[in-house]
């Protein structure tokens, strides 16, 4: 599942994005608490990047709804 968390890098109409997830794991140090670490889905080189961005979030709201 994703978290909605969605970061773009684009020069003009193409770049990368990077989603986040909601999975990941806990990451532990010595005296102190534990520190949840996301997942990360990374897609690179792609044209029309903010299209696409609109679509996914179009999308990962619609699946948080139902």
């Amino acid at each position: 599942m994703f978290t909605g968390n969605i970061t773009i890098n684009a020069k003009e109409n193409s770049g990368d994005i990077e989603f986040q997830l909601k999975s990941g794991k806990t990451q532990r140090r010595k005296n102190s608490p534990g520190e949840f670490i996301s997942n990360f889905i990374n897609i690179a080189g792609i044209d029309n990047i903010f299209e696409i961005e609109k679509q996914c979030r179009l999308r990962i709201s619609e699946y948080q709804h139902n």
